[in-house]
């Protein structure tokens, strides 16, 4: 129990409390119990003082004249005194019966001695203050007056003041006990739910949400909630892509399956019809290849970077190497590719091999949806800040809420285009992909030829 952060919270308030009080309590009573003593010291000063002045004036001393004074001072201050002499021998006493006693102490010998003095004192458990001032005559000491006072209502105050505020403690320790509760509560409740949606998403609990309270902790809960949901995504997607890849692998091998098995249950076939049949087979084979080989791409472009230095090159090569290498295929479909890349070299860092394969797809993907006799241009122009590569097509274009949808893998636009016209669906996004590698962008847009426009950043150097 007590290892819970709960309990650690309401015992560290409550020792806090404790501590609190008790150090304050114990600061006000000897604070409480010094005033009065100080104040009970000078009135017993000052009505020493007083008579000792008196009794100085009364020199030589008459006893009877000196008892009377004492007794009627005495009585009227409510304190106890007596007159000693130059030996410490009672001259005269408030109560008579310590006459011609001889006093010895401290505060006796002090004030024989010239010096008032003042002492606290216990006779059976009673409380006393013992005051003594010498009585000077033209600056000699001739006597003393010594003072006894009862302070039992000084310790009845301070026992008053000490027993109302153990029950105001008491009182506090309650209100505390309350209040820490709750604050423990308010505390640990989020933690308990922040820990079990932890424990709920380590058990591949994927949809568990933790609610939101305030403050630090209710920017946990929402950073958590948005872990989890990125994490329902990434196995949403995750689960999606390793079916769409399935698909996409099972096609050829069902069609590699049905041509081999004609081969296996033919008796005698002809040379010819085996080449035809093998040539399929490659075909299959390779788009296996290249499938294969698009998914190894892209899992190494969403990857952690590797951190290797990037080569130098000219962009203008880059995407002309790309030109030359597609105009088959756009010479095939019957379009025609225009370039704008200006005279000036565009210098950039990076890796060429990614980014080949980046602006290839695109390309490739404007000349499939050109149409026959449909014209893709490629354009490159520098702004303050970044490097822009334009696609523009004359094709269909995109529509709008498609133009994200585009760049995930193996969607396509248009469901009833073949593989072998529409491609694997995994182009665009491993360009995407190429290009946030190198710190850029890669969107969709409308071309002001008519069909799509595919704006690529690359950030200068």
């Amino acid at each position: 129990m007590f290892y819970s952060l709960r309990s650690r919270i309401l015992l560290t308030h409550l020792t806090l409390a404790v501590l609190i009080l008790a150090g304050f309590g114990y600061i006000s009573l000897r604070t409480l119990e010094g005033t009065y003593m100080k104040e009970r010291q000078v009135r017993y000063f000052t009505h020493a003082n007083i008579l000792a002045g008196v009794l100085s004036d009364m020199l030589p001393w008459h006893e009877a004249e000196v008892r009377s004074v004492v007794r009627d001072y005495g009585n009227s201050a409510g304190v106890r005194i007596l007159a000693l002499d130059t030996t410490g021998r009672v001259v005269a006493d408030t109560f008579d019966t310590l006459s011609d006693h001889l006093l010895t102490g401290s505060v006796v010998s002090s004030a024989l001695s010239g010096q008032g003095a003042a002492i606290k004192h216990y006779i059976d458990s009673m409380p006393v203050m013992y005051v003594a001032v010498p009585v000077l005559h033209k600056g000699s000491v001739r006597g003393a007056v010594f003072i006894s006072g009862r302070l039992d209502d000084i310790e009845r105050a301070v026992n008053d003041y000490r027993r109302s505020w153990l029950l105001l403690g008491v009182a506090c320790l309650v209100v505390a006990v309350v209040f820490s509760a709750a604050l423990a509560q308010a505390v640990t409740g989020p933690i308990r739910a922040l820990s079990q949606g932890v424990k709920d998403l380590a058990k591949t609990r994927l949809s568990a949400r933790v609610k939101p309270s305030w403050g630090e902790m209710g920017d946990l809960a929402r950073a958590f909630n948005d872990m989890a949901q990125k994490i329902e995504r990434l196995d949403s997607s995750r689960r999606a892509f390793v079916a769409d890849a399935s698909h996409e692998l099972k096609t050829p091998l069902a069609s590699i399956k049905a041509l081999a098995e004609p081969l296996i249950d033919a008796d005698h076939p002809d040379v010819e019809t085996i080449r035809e049949f093998l040539r399929s087979i490659v075909a299959e084979v390779n788009r296996i290849s290249h499938l294969s080989g698009q998914l190894l791409d892209l899992a190494r472009m969403e990857g952690p970077p590797t951190h290797q230095d990037g080569a130098r090159f000219d962009l203008r090569e880059l995407l002309s190497s790309v030109v030359q290498r597609l105009q088959t295929a756009a010479n095939t479909a019957d379009v025609h590719i225009k370039t704008e890349m200006g005279d000036t070299p565009v210098i950039i860092t990076g890796h060429p091999d990614s980014l080949e394969s980046a602006f290839y797809n695109v390309l490739d993907n404007a000349i499939r949806y050109a149409g026959r006799g449909g014209t893709v241009q490629i354009s490159v122009r520098r702004t303050s800040h970044v490097i822009e590569v334009v696609i523009d097509d004359t094709g269909p274009g995109i529509p709008e809420c498609q133009r994200e949808q585009i760049f995930e893998r193996f969607y396509r636009g248009d469901p009833g285009r073949s593989r072998k016209t529409g491609g694997s669906g995994l182009g665009l996004a491993i360009a995407r992909a190429a290009l946030i590698l190198h710190g850029g962008t890669l969107v969709a847009k409308d071309s002001p030829l008519g069909g799509a426009r595919f704006v690529a950043t690359l950030p200068q150097n």
